[in-house]
């Protein structure tokens, strides 16, 4: 303990008094809302701590510790099992506590997107891995449902706002990073996209209706976050601040258009599947969400992308209207007792009443290692690199 308190007290002299305060003040928020917390200190100053823990392993205050150190450089198991915890797990807090201090001390606000992606990418890995793992326990009997999976889900949409708002911070110093905005937009576009395919393939295996409305939410978040990252890209690209090749930026507006054609295409279901003949005003904005795909097909052709972008936001909004109207429907009809007459209204028979795509269930899931058993297990290396940015990520 006493080399621990050498290490923490050189860690005061590392950075100045406003980023050790932050810090200080981050990790202290991450353990205090965590429910097991207990935080012990005597004569604290900045980085000058006394710490009381008993059982190291799962004393929040020793995670505490261990997290700063690894934070600069450190080393251990119970910090190596921390970066290998998800959501649920005791030492998930310590993983997030770790990276948000990362990001604090980051001044670079294009790297603080680039950080932010790769942490996205580590709550969409333990997504896929907590989800095959309840999923057998629940299918086993071991367990009545999946909450593992529904707080991994809130952790990818926690971690989806994150990147929207950085890269709002990254957009309002434009004038500071100029093209490394533009190669930030490029690359984070590409990712936005691998995350919505791996997202849409582990929801093909979810069973949980609940867990599956917040995947399409989440989904959404990231459609929306594409839609500002490809606003970017058009602007630097108009302004000559980067070079694509011959047809590369308008494939990646028409698989935008794409994105949206689907989703009023299930609005257009939906609306044939909820209503009779009072369904005629939405089914009129679902005709004027598809002109403005229509509208924005042109201008693609035409080189216009900047209005390409105007009209898929503009449908968009449209839908997100729409899903509005419907969803309202869908609460009535969930609280209705099921009779004869409803019985095929979407809410019975094991049907879903989500009003985005719900994909075919997989048959089979892939056996793989626990997070206890990750938790448990020695290992060498100490915060292994996440599949991030190619641009900046040291």
């Amino acid at each position: 303990m006493t080399n621990l308190q050498e290490q923490l007290k050189n860690i005061g002299r590392t950075f100045d008094s406003k980023i050790q305060e932050r810090i200080w003040e981050n990790l202290k928020y991450q353990i205090g809302n965590y429910e097991k917390s207990r935080l012990v200190a005597e004569n604290m100053s900045g980085f000058r701590l006394s710490f009381k823990a008993a059982k190291l392993a799962w004393q929040p205050v020793g995670a505490f510790a261990l997290a700063v150190v690894l934070f600069l450089g450190g080393s251990g198991l119970l910090v190596m099992a921390a970066q290998n915890s998800a959501a649920g797990d005791k030492l998930f807090v310590v993983k997030r506590a770790i990276e948000r201090s990362r990001s604090i001390v980051t001044a670079d606000s294009a790297y603080k997107v680039e950080l932010a992606s790769a942490f996205l990418d580590n709550r969409v890995n333990e997504f896929q891995k907590v989800l095959v793992e309840e999923t057998q326990l629940v299918a086993a009997g071991e367990q009545k449902n999946s909450k593992k999976v529904s707080l991994a889900v809130d952790e990818v949409k926690k971690q989806l706002e994150e990147v929207n708002e950085k890269l709002s911070e990254l957009k309002s110093a434009d004038a500071k990073y100029s093209q490394k905005t533009a190669v930030t937009a490029l690359v984070l576009n590409e990712k936005i996209n691998t995350y919505k395919q791996e997202l849409k393939q582990a929801k093909t295996k979810v069973v949980d209706l609940e867990v599956s409305n917040k995947l399409d939410e989440a989904l959404a978040t990231a459609e929306e976050i594409n839609t500002d990252v490809l606003t970017v890209i058009v602007e630097k690209h108009q302004q000559g601040e980067i070079e694509l090749a011959q047809g590369e930026l308008s494939g990646k507006l028409e698989e935008h258009l794409a994105e949206i054609e689907e989703k009023v295409a299930k609005a257009e279901e939906a609306i044939a599947a909820k209503y009779n003949v009072d369904g005629q005003e939405l089914k009129a904005k679902a005709d004027e969400a598809k002109e403005k795909i229509v509208l924005a097909k042109k201008a693609i052709e035409e080189n216009e992308f900047s209005l390409v972008l105007t009209l898929s936001k503009d449908s968009n909004d449209i839908l997100k209207m729409l899903y509005g109207e419907i969803d309202k429907v869908v609460e009535v009809k969930a609280d209705q007792p099921i009779t004869e007459e409803n019985k095929s209204d979407g809410e019975v028979q094991g049907e879903t009443t989500t009003t985005l795509p719900m994909l075919i269930k997989s048959d089979t899931l892939e056996n793989t290692t626990t997070s206890e058993e990750l938790n448990a297990q020695a290992v060498e290396q100490v915060d292994e690199p996440v599949r991030g940015f190619e641009v900046g990520i040291q």
